[in-house]
C-alpha cells in the first residue's frame, strides 16, 4: 500500500510516496536502503518544528545514518514560482537546512513542477527505483486533472507509517484524506496516464 500524503502528513512505505495538491507546498522524499519517507510541508524553512517532527517520525521507524535505513538520497517537488521569490537559490536554501536535520552530505534532486503550467497544483509521485536518478522514478499529473477517491481514516498512532502532524499544536492528529491507486502509469484516482520526469529535467545541488 503506497503512502499518500496531504498537507503536513509524514509517511513511510517501501516503494511509493504520492503527494496530492501540491501548490505553494512541498513534496519530500527521503530514499533509505529499505523505505522511502515522505513529507508534505507547507512552511517555508526545513528548521520549523514540523520538520523537526518528521525526523523524529523517521527515526522511530528505523531511519539511521549506518545500516538498514541509512539515507541514500533526498528529492523535492514544488512550485517553484510559487513557493520561492528566488527560484534555484532558496530551494537549495530549503533543501540544505533540511539536508543538515538528516547530517546528509551529497545530491540532492528537485522537480520544478512549474513546467507543467498547472492551474491548481500538482499530483507528484516518487516509486523506489535503483536505475533512476536519485533512486526514485518520478510521475506527475496536474492537479485539475485528477479525481478524488475514497477516504480513509488515518489512526492516532505512534507507530503507523502514515500520521498527521498538527503543526499550529505541535503534536499528532487523527485525520482522514484521499487515497489512490496506481497500476502501472494508468492511475486509479487520476484521469489518464502519467507523464514521467526525466533524470536531466531534475535541478540538483550537493551539499558537503
Amino acid at each position: 500500500m503506497a503512502a499518500f500524503l496531504d498537507e503536513y502528513m509524514f509517511g513511510k512505505d517501501r516503494e511509493t510516496i504520492g503527494f496530492p495538491h501540491l501548490l505553494l507546498c512541498i513534496g519530500i522524499v527521503v530514499v533509505c536502503d529499505d523505505a522511502l519517507y515522505g513529507f508534505h510541508s507547507s512552511s517555508l524553512g526545513t528548521n520549523s518544528d514540523s520538520a523537526v517532527a518528521f525526523r523524529e517520525f523517521c527515526n522511530l521507524r528505523g531511519m539511521s545514518n549506518g545500516g538498514l535505513g541509512r539515507v541514500e538520497s533526498v528529492l523535492s517537488a514544488a512550485d517553484f514560482r510559487q513557493r520561492y521569490k528566488d527560484g534555484r537559490a532558496d530551494w537549495e536554501r530549503e533543501m540544505r537546512e533540511f539536508s543538515g536535520l538528516f547530517g546528509y552530505a551529497g545530491d540532492v534532486f528537485g522537480f520544478d513542477t512549474s513546467v507543467m503550467h498547472p492551474s491548481d497544483g500538482a499530483y507528484v509521485e516518487f516509486k523506489k527505483s535503483s536505475g533512476e536518478r536519485g533512486g526514485c522514478r518520478i510521475s506527475y499529473k496536474r492537479h485539475e486533472k485528477t479525481v478524488i477517491g475514497p477516504r480513509v481514516q488515518i489512526p492516532l498512532s505512534d507507530r503507523a507509517n502514515v500520521i498527521s502532524y498538527d503543526a499550529r499544536l505541535g503534536r499528532r492528529r487523527a485525520v482522514t484524506f484521499a487515497a489512490s491507486g496506481v497500476t502501472g502509469r494508468t492511475s486509479l484516482f487520476h484521469k489518464g496516464l502519467f507523464h514521467r520526469v526525466s533524470g536531466s529535467a531534475l535541478t540538483v545541488a550537493r551539499f558537503q
